[in-house]
């Protein structure tokens, strides 16, 4: 998703006009019939230098102790404040009210120390409160929504250089240094073409995720597994195996890429939406498995009231352009837009 001022993850920016006003809906993932597609149009990413794949390695080893250390502090900490206790009595709720607030803190720890995928599993955990108790939820959910890592400018101009071959400046004018947006995954920088000026989001993962991610989840899982044998009950064996599946592919920002432009070419097909809703282009010569160069697109957030009314757009309007782009997605195209939150939607 490539916005300014806002978090920016997953897939492309989508822009609905209505009126005077374009809205924008953010982080396009794909989903339902379409689970995978095709890469080979993207330039495929040198491997990163040795020496950066054994540091990312040799932070393992702590990372996989305040896993050990964390799922047992929390294990122990249920069994033993439970025990003996009686699951009708009222010192029972008290006593796993407790636990439930001390657990939930000692994750969130857990989640700021390891970054990276701790924290995307983190935010994930904040969207679950019809499954996992309200403490847990409410915890991730006001600290690690709008709470990312950012990775410095040395870093990112190493990874542009090692997924694309060259030097940021020998592809762009300018490039801000300060990100306008990051994520648990990645970041974006405002850049400006060096031959156009047109303006760019250059979208950056954070060094070493895809050499640490596959040691993280099998850690995890282990850990999850761990959990479930001391206490049956609790079984979150499903979100490891949710993560396996899809943290790969948002890894690999060059199927981000193709969903984009799959987007892109739905929209534009569409005599309903042709004109009034808009995908930004993808700059596929700048795009890698790790680096994501598309068109710069400003915007009002769909929940800025006053914003709205600044631009004249009509909310009636606006709901029913939104509401006819995923029917169409749904029931004509059969790939949908399946991140379509507030923090998604742009408005211009």
């Amino acid at each position: 998703m490539l916005r300014s001022g806002r978090q920016a993850e997953f897939s492309a920016t989508i822009l609905a006009v209505t009126g005077a006003a374009v809205v924008s809906l953010g982080g396009v993932t794909v989903a339902a019939s379409h689970d995978a597609l095709a890469t080979a149009s993207a330039p495929s990413s040198p491997a990163p230098a040795t020496h950066f794949r054994t540091a990312a390695l040799l932070k393992l080893p702590g990372r996989l102790a305040r896993d050990v250390y964390t799922a047992a502090s929390i294990t122990a900490d249920y069994l033993y404040s439970l025990r003996d206790l009686d699951p009708k009595s009222a010192s029972y709720e008290d006593a796993i009210a407790a636990c439930h607030d001390r657990g939930a803190q000692r994750l969130l720890q857990l989640c700021f120390q390891n970054g990276g995928i701790y924290i995307k599993l983190g935010q994930h955990i904040a969207m679950l409160d019809h499954l996992l108790p309200e403490v847990y939820v409410q915890t991730m959910r006001n600290n690690l929504l709008d709470k990312c890592p950012v990775s410095s400018w040395k870093a990112v101009s190493r990874t542009i250089r090692e997924d694309l071959g060259r030097e940021w400046n020998e592809m762009f004018e300018h490039m801000e240094r300060i990100p306008v947006a990051s994520a648990s995954l990645a970041q974006v920088h405002k850049a400006t073409d060096k031959a156009t000026g047109r303006k760019l989001a250059v979208k950056v993962q954070h060094e070493d995720l895809r050499e640490t991610s596959s040691v993280d989840l099998m850690a995890i899982e282990g850990l999850v597994k761990f959990v479930r044998w001391l206490a049956p009950e609790a079984d979150y064996t499903w979100l490891t195996r949710e993560a396996n599946e899809n943290l790969p592919r948002e890894l690999d920002f060059r199927i981000e890429a193709e969903n984009a432009m799959m987007c892109k070419q739905m929209v534009d097909s569409s005599k309903a939406l042709r004109g009034r809703v808009d995908v930004p282009e993808v700059d596929l010569a700048r795009t890698s498995a790790r680096v994501l160069t598309m068109e710069w697109i400003d915007g009002v957030s769909v929940s800025d009231k006053a914003g709205l009314k600044a631009l004249g757009c009509n909310p009636k309007g606006l709901a029913r352009v939104i509401a006819t782009c995923f029917s169409e997605m749904i029931y004509k195209f059969g790939n949908v837009h399946a991140d379509p939150h507030m923090a998604n939607m742009l408005v211009r």
